[in-house]
C-alpha cells in the first residue's frame, strides 16, 4: 500500500470530466485507489463517489493505492490532481 498527499491543482476542482478520467485511469491499473479528504473517502472507481468529495482547487487529499502497479498509479494519479493530466 502506498499513500500520497497533493494539492488538487485544477482550476475549477474535479468535476464530470476529471472525474471520469480519473476513474478510467484507476480502472485500468487494476489498483484499489482511495481518495481520502477531510474525513471523508471515496472510491476512485465511482465518478459519484469522487464527486461527493467537492473537490475544489487548492483542496489537500491523500491518495491510498492497494494491489497492482501502485508505483505507476499513485504517480498518474498524482499528475492529474497536481497538474491537470491535460483534463
Amino acid at each position: 500500500m502506498q499513500k500520497k498527499k497533493v494539492k488538487v491543482k485544477i482550476p475549477h476542482g474535479i468535476h464530470l470530466r476529471p472525474a471520469s478520467e480519473l476513474c478510467k485511469l484507476v480502472q485500468q491499473s487494476g489498483a484499489k485507489v482511495t481518495i481520502c479528504h477531510d474525513c471523508q473517502e471515496a472510491d476512485s472507481c465511482s465518478i459519484l463517489q469522487i464527486m461527493s468529495l467537492g473537490l475544489s482547487e487548492n483542496a489537500e487529499i491523500e491518495i491510498v493505492v492497494e494491489g497492482a502497479s501502485e508505483d505507476e498509479t499513485i504517480k498518474k494519479m498524482s499528475e492529474v490532481f497536481e497538474g491537470g493530466g491535460g483534463i
